[in-house]
């Protein structure tokens, strides 16, 4: 037997392989050609390589000296390449490098030589030739220059000294080019350059799929060397191999490797339900190939059936259909809102923007999406996700939910039932991996189980997991079975409408060995009570020390302090991975940083909603009607600390991670009708971070909703009953306080708490809070647009006479601070405003939140004003870093756009234009205050075109400033509302015949006036 390898067995020529070592600068050389190819495609000289330079030689020589070279459409040479390959490590000296380029530049005319190699070849030679060959000394003098350089190279002289003067010429036109790149990283460069240019032509490309691509050219580029009638490559058909058919190329491959997708996807399942798969594909099959609409399938059945899955199943099997893939958590507003964030971010949208702009923006990007898209709407609710699906679009929809009856908008529905025989048998065989011996048994016996647990897929991996787990194999299924139907008896009534009872029996017995694999039964009774908390909280990134400290720490023994509850206890984390060890939970994202916090405080994990749903079940079919209540009324009073720090320390990312708990709650809270306390100012927190975002509508909403809980609480919280009448009545007033029935019902809302108000007046303890909450009343009455003065005027009246009588709370004096700052500044007396908004911003109390950012706006202004724009400058840096990334209180973020934007524009046609026009555009460019057009008032958006003008006039871009005009002008209202509108209308004008180069005496005038 001849060895395929053999040993050496010495000698110098036994490391000599001349085959190998020819094929490798072959290798190296076609590299270089296809590296050159690729940078002739942005080169419109040229038209088409000449692989082994040109085909029909007038000059036999001439094959040898060009590897290749670059051609115009008449033939004429643009760039002449020889190519040499060296050992690792090899030199190349400057007569070598000096004859190859004689020769080179004594076969063809071109405009440019290369000499390209991976040699080393030392700086200083090549300076030496550079400054010989670039000089403009004459011919003579060069041949004397490089003759001189060159006397102890004899054959180098010779070459050179047989050159003409014209081919000497040539030499002015050569570059030595020294790469050490070997071939592997000139080969990843140029499969990054095919990915490139693919991807820029919005075709698909992977990693493996570029190294296929790469290596057809390189045998295209060695077929065309090998025969003169091919050596021409024109670039258009270099063009053409580049951008393949996805489908060609994804076919030569065995399996697409590219395709994006965005969002946390479900697992693929690793066992097929093709029955159910083609009822998905079919549903989708467009029956208009041009068609815009976008085709919907809904997969509708309850948790744990694989609809989730089946919806992953279908991504991994139809990838190659869609550019890109959106996996949406749909399970709360929330957590949709969140997802479309991600999605606006891939589609290049302000991330800031708000709910209701976000998606619609985002349906508009994905209607004129050039590629075809998926968007998964993953455990949707049928009425809150069915604005968040786009109507229009080269795209298709999956929606998973438990409801089976709502259409979805005239979605294709799927029924997704238990699984077949053979595919519950797979599954199982997939996880506990019987034992080849008694194969024939071990499924016989896999068979059996997967029928007592009627084919449900969670019963079906949970009943796995928990075999496992035991380390029972095949031949304990008995066993489990025996305990199951045991089980499933004595548990009928806990059963959820919808699931098997084996299902809720499997749940069962996983619960049981977590509880028996915790140490002792301390440990058990934590695990047990954390699970019943986290099954009312929100599916994904559930806080585990939320969870625990609502599971071990009564309401009552927590510190008097804001902010939340860590337990660096070992037994916390060893609880949940307990629950994950038995498949009840995963880690997830862990949530955002807080003020202060412990990086361990922010773990998180997801649980299987079914498995939610049942836990939930059962402690409300078990325990009475005031224990679930005692439950709950816990929950949601860690739930508020949670909300209420991130709401106090201004940590957007962290609110918008606890507040999907918080609406989940909120529902279980009004399902199981708990009426307390906690569960009642936690609504209300709730509701302030929707005011904050501007979701008046949902903020009115659990407003109302806390209102009316007061009737039911045995022991009502009076001065929060009071405080949720005040902040009712002000979202009444701000969302239409000028109607007068509206005025009305916020006055209504609000004369209970006149009598409260005089009660806690008359003790000492008591009247901060009367003096804070007075001022919260009149500031209802008057915030916004104010009420109707004829329906609001006596109540207004007594509650000033009453707010005069009290000490000012620091709120109450910074809220009549911003507004008398406001005055003086419109008035003139920006100094008087300076101070006072400097004095209060000293004094700032905790949980100021939006007023702190209002007082900063107008110290802004007041320093604008007075030309001090450094001051100015640094006062708005630390502005827009309180507002944070994503901000909380969007009406401020408004108002600073708006004020500050305009006050800079106006400045900049003063005496200190250029400082001005600096700091105008600095504000202009901040990411925070895009948001601020979005949320404008409809009135108010003209005003918004206007400073998109003004920002192309300080950029002295004309013809951008004077396009914009015509849209100016035919949205100044004709008719202004207030002085207000009169301003920003004249300053309009102002801007148009700037742009338009018109006098502006006249105008200027009549702005100073």
């Amino acid at each position: 037997m001849v060895p395929i390898v053999g040993r050496s067995w010495g000698g110098a020529m036994a490391g000599v392989d001349g085959g190998r070592i020819a094929a490798r600068g072959f290798q190296y050389q076609y590299l270089r050609t296809l590296e050159y190819m690729f940078d002739a495609l942005g080169n419109p000289e040229v038209a088409a390589c000449r692989v082994e330079g040109d085909p029909n030689p007038v000059n036999p020589d001439e094959v040898d000296a060009v590897d290749f070279d670059m051609v115009d459409r008449s033939g004429a040479v643009v760039i002449a390449a020889q190519v040499k390959s060296r050992a690792a490590g090899a030199k190349m000296g400057l007569a070598e490098a000096c004859t190859i380029l004689s020769k080179l530049v004594a076969r063809t005319d071109a405009r440019t030589y290369l000499l390209l190699t991976d040699a080393i070849f030392p700086s200083s030679l090549k300076r030496i030739f550079m400054d010989a060959v670039q000089s403009d000394t004459s011919i003579p003098q060069l041949r004397e220059t490089l003759a001189g350089v060159l006397r102890s190279a004899p054959r180098a002289l010779a070459e050179l000294n047989a050159l003409t003067d014209v081919q000497f010429e040539r030499l002015q036109r050569c570059r030595i080019v020294a790469d050490g790149r070997d071939r592997e990283e000139l080969r990843e460069a140029i499969r990054e350059q095919v990915r490139r240019w693919r991807r820029g032509g919005g075709r698909g490309i992977g990693h493996h799929s570029s190294g296929l691509l790469v290596s057809y050219l390189l045998s295209e580029t060695l077929r065309r060397a090998a025969a003169a009638e091919h050596a021409v490559w024109r670039l258009d058909e270099f063009r053409a191999a580049l951008e393949l058919d996805d489908k060609i190329l994804s076919d030569a491959l065995g399996a697409r490797d590219w395709g994006t997708v965005l969002g946390i996807m479900a697992p693929i399942p690793d066992v097929a339900r093709p029955e159910l798969m083609d009822q998905l594909i079919q549903s989708l099959r467009r029956r208009n190939a041009g068609a815009r609409s976008v085709m919907r399938a809904a997969l509708v059945g309850p948790s744990g059936i694989g609809k989730s899955s089946l919806a992953a199943a279908y991504v991994a099997e139809c990838l190659d259909l869609y550019d890109v893939v959106f996996w949406v958590d749909a399970s709360s507003e929330s957590s949709t809102f969140e997802s479309f964030r991600n999605i606006g971010l891939w589609l290049g949208l302000d991330p800031t923007l708000g709910m209701s702009s976000l998606r619609a923006l985002v349906h508009e990007r994905m209607a004129s999406f050039p590629g075809r898209w998926l968007l998964v709407m993953d455990d949707a609710d049928a009425t809150s996700a069915e604005p968040w699906i786009p109507r229009f679009g080269n795209g298709d929809v999956i929606i998973t939910s438990l409801d089976s009856v709502h259409r979805f908008g005239g979605s294709v529905r799927v029924t997704v039932t238990t699984m077949l025989p053979s595919e519950a048998q797979a599954l199982l065989s997939a996880r506990m991996q019987p034992d080849a011996p008694d194969a024939a048994t071990d499924q016989a016996v896999l068979s059996r189980l997967a029928a007592e647990l009627e084919f449900w897929p969670l019963a079906l991996e949970l009943a796995a997991a928990y075999l496992e787990s035991c380390g029972f194999g095949a031949n304990d299924v008995e066993h489990y079975l025996t305990r199951l139907k045991i089980r499933s008896l004595d548990d009928k009534t806990s059963v959820p409408p919808g699931y098997p009872r084996t299902l809720v029996a499997a749940i069962d017995l996983g619960m049981a060995r977590a509880i028996d694999l915790a140490d002792g039964a301390e440990m058990a009774k934590l695990l047990n009570d954390c699970l019943i908390v986290a099954s009312y909280l929100a599916q994904r990134r559930i806080p585990i020390h939320l969870v625990a400290a609502a599971a071990r720490l009564p309401p009552e023994a927590v510190p008097a302090k804001r902010g939340i509850i860590f337990g660096d206890d070992p037994e916390i984390p060893e609880t949940f991975r307990l629950l994950k060890r038995v498949s009840f939970a995963r880690e997830d994202s862990p949530l955002p940083p807080a003020f202060n916090d412990d990086p361990r405080s922010r773990t998180a994990i997801t649980l299987n909603s079914i498995l939610q749903e049942v836990i939930r079940d059962r402690v409300e079919r078990i325990h009475s009607e005031k224990a679930v209540s005692s439950i709950l009324d816990k929950v949601a009073f860690y739930v508020d600390l949670w909300l209420e720090a991130a709401l106090h320390n201004n940590e957007p990312d962290r609110v918008h991670a606890v507040a999907p708990h918080a609406e989940v709650l909120a529902a279980h809270l009004r399902r199981v009708g708990v009426a307390t306390n906690n569960s009642a100012i936690m609504l209300g927190n709730l509701a302030s971070f929707h005011q904050a975002q501007n979701n008046f509508m949902e903020a009115q909403s659990l407003l109302e909703t806390e209102l009316s809980l007061f009737d039911l609480i045995e022991n009502p919280n009076e001065l929060l009953l009071q405080q949720t009448r005040i902040y009712l009545a002000t979202i009444l007033v701000y969302r239409g306080g000028r109607d007068s029935e509206v005025c009305l019902r916020a006055v209504k809302l609000l004369e209970p708490v006149v009598p409260y108000l005089y009660a806690i007046s008359v003790d000492a303890d008591t009247q901060d809070a009367a003096s804070f909450l007075c001022g919260q009343a009149i500031e209802a009455l008057v915030g916004g647009d104010g009420c109707d003065p004829h329906v609001a005027a006596p109540l207004l009246d007594v509650l000033r006479e009453l707010s005069n009588r009290l000490p000012r709370h620091d709120i109450v004096s910074g809220r009549e601070a911003a507004r008398r700052a406001s005055e003086l500044i419109q008035s003139g007396d920006v100094e008087e405003a300076e101070s006072i908004c400097r004095e209060h911003l000293e004094h700032e109390g905790p949980g100021a939140g939006s007023l702190y950012l209002e007082l900063r706006r107008l110290l802004i202004e007041a320093l604008m004003l007075q030309d001090r724009w450094r001051e100015a400058r640094a006062e708005l840096d630390e502005l827009v870093a309180r507002m944070g990334d994503v901000p909380l209180y969007r009406e401020a973020v408004g108002m600073t756009l708006h004020n500050v934007g305009f006050y800079g524009a106006v400045r900049m046609f003063t005496p200190s234009s250029k400082e001005a026009r600096q700091f105008f555009l600095y504000t202009m460019s901040l990411p925070q205050l895009k948001l601020a057009r979005i949320d404008a008032p409809a009135h108010e958006t003209w005003r918004y075109v206007v400073l998109d003008l003004a920002v192309e006039v300080a950029r002295g871009r004309r013809n951008e400033a004077l396009a914009l005009t015509a849209s100016v002008k035919s949205i100044v209202p004709t008719a202004p509302r207030n002085t207000q509108d009169e301003g920003w209308a004249t300053f309009a004008r102002l801007l148009c015949h700037v742009a338009e180069g018109k006098p502006l005496a006249k105008f200027m005038r009549e702005f100073e006036e």
